[in-house]
This record gives C-alpha cells, sequence and structure tokens, in this order.
C-alpha cells in the first residue's frame, strides 16, 4: 500500500549526528536522533505504534538562547494512489479552534503563493480521498503555513512554539497516517481532524448497517442492494401515499381543466386549482415526497462512502472497484463531464428512472394545475441524474438503481391494489 505522505527528519547544518534504537517491545518501537552543534542539542524520538498507524513526536532542545523556544515540521502528501477525479483532489484539511469555535479551513493543491493560517491549529491534515497525514501536538501551541510547491503536491508547515524558563523545551506531537476514513481516525484519536456535518453523522450511523450486512452476505455489492431494499421499505408508506396522491390529482383533472376555461385569469384560476385541492385534501407537491426524503439520505450515503475504505477495491459482477465508476470501456473519445469510459451502471439507472417515470405519467397529466406531475414528466430527470451520477461510485450509482426499480414495484403494486 502506497501513501504519499514523508514523516518529519532533524537536519541540523555542520553538527555531530547519531542515531540509535532506545526501545523496542512488543507493541511500539523507538528511535532516537541526537544532534549538538555550538552548545546546543537537539533530540528527537520517533515512537511507532503496533496497535494503530501513529508516530509520537518528541523533540527536546537544551540551550537555547531565548525563554520561547520553537520546532518546525515540514509536512508533505503527493499522490499515492490512482485515483484522479474531483472526489481525490490532494488537499489541506486545517482544524483551528478560534472563540472557543471549532473551525475547518480547507486549501487545494496546489498553493501558488504562501499562505499562513492565523489562527491556532488544533489538528493539521494532508489528504487525498483514502488517506492522510494527520498532525497534531500534544505539547506546544502549532501554527500552520502552507508552501507553494509543483502540481499534486501540497507542503505545509507547523511551528509548534513552547515556553523554555531554564532554556529546554520539549515539544511532543502525534501523527497519524493512513486511511481517511473516520471510523479508522476516530480509533486513533483522530476523528475530528475533518469536518462531519449533521448529513455526515446520518451516512456514518447508515454506513455502520451497511457493514453489518456485509459481514453476513460478505460481499458488498449484496450488501448495498440489500441496504437500498431496506432503506426504500422503511419510507415505502411516503412514496405510496404520493401515488395515491397523484392519483387523486387525475381524478380531479376533467375539474381542474373546466376551472382554467372559466377563469382568464391565470392567478385566480390556480387559486381555485388549489382550493379544489384543499377540498378533497390533495396535495399537488406530494408526488415529489419520495425523492425529497431520499435526496438527504443520499446526500449522506455519498458524503460518508466518498471516504469509505472498505469499499475500496471490492468487486461485483462485472464492477471491479464499488468506489469508483465501473468503466466497462474506454471510449475512442473524451466527452466533456462523461469522460472518457463508458460506465454502464448510470444508463441502467436513468434507463429504470425513465420507465419509473413514464409509468407515473399514465396517471398523472403534466399541466400546470400539477406542479409535482410537470416537473417530474419526460426524460428531464433521468438525464439529469445519469449524467450527475456519471462518474459517481459505482456502489452509489447500485444503491440508486436498487431504489428505482423497488419504487417501480411498489407503484405497480399500489395501482393494481387500487383497482
Amino acid at each position: 500500500m502506497k501513501f504519499g505522505g514523508k514523516l518529519p527528519v532533524l537536519a541540523i547544518q555542520d553538527a555531530d549526528q547519531s542515531i540509535q534504537w532506545t526501545k523496542r517491545s512488543s507493541d511500539e518501537r523507538t528511535v532516537t536522533l541526537e544532534a549538538t552543534n555550538r552548545g546546543k542539542k537537539l533530540e528527537l524520538s520517533y515512537t511507532l505504534s503496533a496497535e494503530a498507524p501513529l508516530v509520537d513526536i518528541l523533540v527536546t532542545q537544551q540551550g537555547i538562547e531565548s525563554t520561547e523556544g520553537e520546532i518546525r515540521i515540514l509536512n508533505t502528501w503527493s499522490h499515492g494512489d490512482s485515483f484522479r477525479d474531483r472526489q481525490a483532489q490532494i488537499e489541506a484539511m486545517i482544524k483551528s479552534i478560534d472563540g472557543g469555535k471549532i473551525r475547518h479551513s480547507r486549501y487545494l493543491a496546489p498553493q501558488r503563493e504562501p499562505r499562513h493560517v492565523p489562527r491556532g491549529t488544533s489538528i493539521l491534515s494532508l489528504s487525498e480521498r483514502y488517506f492522510c497525514l494527520s498532525i497534531k501536538p500534544e505539547i506546544g501551541d502549532m501554527r500552520t503555513s502552507l508552501i507553494p510547491f509543483e502540481p499534486g503536491t501540497i507542503v505545509a508547515e507547523s511551528t509548534i512554539s513552547q515556553q523554555a524558563p531554564q532554556h529546554i523545551a520539549e515539544y511532543r506531537a502525534t501523527i497519524y497516517v493512513g486511511p481517511r476514513d473516520y471510523f479508522y481516525m476516530n480509533k486513533a484519536g483522530f476523528g475530528g481532524a475533518f469536518p462531519i456535518g449533521v448529513l455526515g453523522q446520518i451516512g456514518l450511523m447508515l454506513l455502520v448497517s451497511l457493514s453489518w450486512i456485509a459481514k453476513v452476505t460478505r460481499n458488498y455489492g449484496v450488501a448495498i442492494i440489500l441496504f437500498s431494499c431496506l432503506i426504500t421499505c422503511v419510507m415505502a408508506p411516503f412514496t405510496i401515499m404520493g401515488f395515491r396522491s397523484m392519483r387523486k390529482l387525475q381524478e380531479l383533472k376533467p375539474k381542474a381543466d373546466r376551472i382554467m376555461q372559466q377563469y382568464k385569469d391565470k392567478a385566480k384560476a390556480n387559486q381555485e386549482i388549489f382550493a379544489l385541492y384543499r377540498e378533497h385534501r390533495v396535495n399537488p407537491l406530494s408526488g415529489c415526497l419520495p425523492l425529497l426524503l431520499q435526496m438527504p439520505i443520499f446526500i449522506a450515503m455519498f458524503q460518508a462512502i466518498s471516504h469509505f475504505i472498505e469499499l475500496r477495491g471490492k468487486s461485483f459482477l462485472w464492477i471491479s472497484d464499488l468506489s469508483m465508476p465501473d468503466r466497462v470501456a474506454k471510449l475512442p473519445i473524451s466527452m466533456p463531464v462523461l469522460g472518457d469510459y463508458l460506465n454502464l451502471l448510470p444508463l441502467i439507472m436513468a434507463a429504470a428512472m425513465y420507465f419509473q417515470t413514464k409509468m407515473s405519467q399514465q396517471n398523472t397529466a403534466a399541466t400546470e394545475s400539477n406542479p409535482a406531475a410537470k416537473m417530474m414528466s419526460g426524460p428531464i430527470m433521468p438525464i439529469m441524474f445519469g449524467v450527475m451520477f456519471y462518474q459517481f461510485p459505482s456502489g452509489l450509482v447500485l444503491y440508486w438503481l436498487t431504489n428505482s426499480v423497488i419504487s417501480i414495484i411498489l407503484y405497480r403494486t399500489s395501482s393494481a391494489s387500487a383497482v
């Protein structure tokens, strides 16, 4: 497994340096570097843990002239993975505490000019899509500066300052180098390195359920299908409610058409039509309810799965990696937005959504008096979703495709029971 980060090193010009193993045990290794120069002595110790992808750094300065000392740690991250899409950008995420408020600042590579972050840094993270390097001070205050570098690499300098009344200063920092996955990072004590948000927290809870299903099925593709079925069934009462509302709108269409013919003023006609809907307890926007309820869940899933390391490299049917588009064939030309690969799964999903739309149109007319049907009618929505999902991870597309198929089954079932 290749990582793009590099650990800091101690280098003092014109100084006597030595390196030695100072501690070995079953769960950790410690290596110490010492250097002396003109009466100043520096000691740098790396402690590597066998339990977690962590490196503890201890720096001791002796003989410094001022009462306040500082060390500077240069951190770099380059592409260490094969991903090159918009979700795999090299970036720096700086978590700071300003006036008791937690802030996250995001900076993308490459940085064109030096940038000094004014607030104190509690965690600095350099990352790409699935892996990251994070550093946080254990003793001392840390501030961050971003240094310009070539594309594909981001460089940040961490300056840790510490009071040294006895002309001896000690600095401690912990570095995490591993998956940019909340569960891994939280276990290592870096859970707050990246912003989560409300939808992100919902997504993490959904991932726990998905992981449990995957342990039972031993295949993430099957787990995603079952998980989507579960979510769709939970939302089934609202979906069926929307279908029934759409049928009621169709039954009221002749009356709505007569009102449109009776009143030449469109504002007055729409007012009378909505009064008709209120009288029959019909909400013209209820047809959009299933989609409106599913979208926050999908966004939460998208945020969570985007860095979910367990999905990386998992295959299903013709899909070689559920964390990437399925890419069944390379196209002779590169098309805008779609790229230079044929992704079959988004096309199947768009076809299923179009079939679902055509079925709903059989019972609902797209008129000005029915804004829900007007918005959902025609091929616009399937095409829009197909383009939007084209470069998404195939695991997410599989989730939405399953949702569309189950919705079609629910629609046909509710239509048959209403006849």
